[in-house]
């Protein structure tokens, strides 16, 4: 299924703005089910420094710095994505808990590095729970 997404949010401010630094979050990122096909960003004014990156998560960021005096920001994003159906899963499938525990041991293995976010104490549950 393919998507076009366009996204417009415009910044009033109550008196002009001399410098402002603004980190955007507005490209999705691919994954197996969702490839972006196309990602533009318009954004009034130009601003002086445009650097792209990544961020923790793997998802595509933009940082601006807008250096002249500016009574309002607009930022418009346009994309196009493609989304694939996910696969039908089975629990029969799905590997026992023992095996999943050993695979998150090493982690340095891409494909495991996400969840070893989550192998940790948190303020509401804790490992021994």
């Amino acid at each position: 299924m393919m998507y076009q997404v366009t996204h417009r949010t415009t910044f009033a401010y109550t008196q002009p703005v001399a410098i402002s630094h603004h980190v955007l979050r507005l490209t999705p990122r691919s994954h197996p089910r969702q490839h972006c096909l196309r990602s533009t960003l318009t954004l009034d004014p130009t601003p002086s420094v445009r650097s792209e990156g990544i961020d923790y998560f793997g998802n595509p960021i933009t940082h601006l710095t807008i250096q002249t005096p500016h009574p309002e920001l607009i930022v418009e994003a346009k994309t196009l994505v493609d989304v694939r159906k996910p696969d039908s899963m089975s629990l029969d499938q799905s590997p026992p808990w023992d095996q999943v525990v050993q695979q998150l041991q090493n982690p340095l293995d891409s494909p495991n590095l996400e969840a070893q976010q989550f192998m940790y104490d948190s303020p509401y549950i804790t490992i021994d729970d």
